[in-house]
């Protein structure tokens, strides 16, 4: 296995230092670039929002019996849930406007 080996790197988000830790995941970063704990949590919080948001667009989009399915389920998995769609290209974005 191979030694954990801290690196300096400056935040691509909000432009401070920070060193890696060692469950720190490398980034689609220039080199010497990475997303500081921080600014990850935000990124997480952010993501979490949207997929939370999606989430009662779906159930809204339901019948009655798959959407009280969708609601029983634990909020991990409406997320997973929701990702799914997203991936899938079930939610079109518009920057700008409404839809």
């Amino acid at each position: 296995m191979e030694k954990f080996r801290r690196k300096n790197l400056n935040c691509g988000c909000c432009g401070c230092d920070f060193y890696t830790w060692e469950e720190y995941i490398d980034q689609d970063q220039d080199k010497g670039f990475g997303i500081c704990h921080e600014c990850q949590e935000d990124a997480e919080e952010r993501n979490n929002e949207i997929l939370d948001k999606s989430v009662k667009l779906i159930i809204g989009a339901l019948n009655s019996v798959n959407s009280e399915k969708l609601k029983a389920m634990p909020l991990e998995k409406q997320r997973y849930v929701a990702a799914k769609a997203h991936e899938k290209g079930m939610f079109t974005w518009e920057i700008g406007g409404k839809r």
